[in-house]
């Protein structure tokens, strides 16, 4: 609501700056291409003037826009807005703080960085190449193990799976009946 009446405060005071803030941004035409398509040079006369009002017209959009708008009649927004919104408004307005732009970085300081970016990436690279192979070969051995494993024997499997015999081992003796 109080955007609504700061607008209202500023299109009365200042009614154009108002239509060139409200206004979209302008695209610029390509009049070359529209004067390549024309024939007659009534048209491109027609063309030309066209384009001098368009230019004339963004020159002048640009001035009004870069103009600083009017100062806020907080008294009067107070009479007409409830003020406790209207201090509000204002104690937050006047809070903002802007960032400030640290340019004290150098070509050489940015460039230093994309180099260590570059190595942590090559290194990040390698170590992904090698997951990759070795998935490759699990793979590989689980593609090998599918087609034997309707006539794999124990002997095989635990030929193929060293761990599983291990384990087998182990049970056996910890369940052995025999002394």
């Amino acid at each position: 609501m109080l955007r609504f009446a700061v607008n209202r405060v500023a299109t009365k005071a200042f009614p154009v700056r108002a239509m060139a803030t409200q206004a979209t941004t302008v695209s610029t035409a390509d009049f070359e291409a529209v004067a390549a398509l024309l024939d007659s040079d009534e048209g491109r006369r027609s063309l030309a003037n066209i384009k001098s009002q368009f230019l004339e017209s963004q020159a002048r959009l640009a001035e009004i826009t870069s103009e600083a708008g009017p100062k806020i009649d907080w008294a009067e927004l107070r009479k007409n807005v409830d003020p406790a919104l209207v201090q509000a408004h204002d104690e937050a307005l006047k809070s903002i703080t802007w960032p400030k732009f640290d340019n004290s970085a150098t070509i050489e300081d940015v460039r230093k960085k994309f180099e260590a970016f570059q190595k942590e990436a090559a290194a990040l690279s390698a170590e992904a190449e090698k997951a990759v192979a070795d998935i490759d070969r699990e793979v590989a051995k689980t593609e090998r193990i599918k087609e034997k494993v309707s006539s794999m024997t124990i002997d095989e499997y635990l030929e193929e799976f060293p761990e599983a015999a291990k384990k087998i081992d182990a049970e056996s003796v910890q369940h052995s009946l025999m002394p």
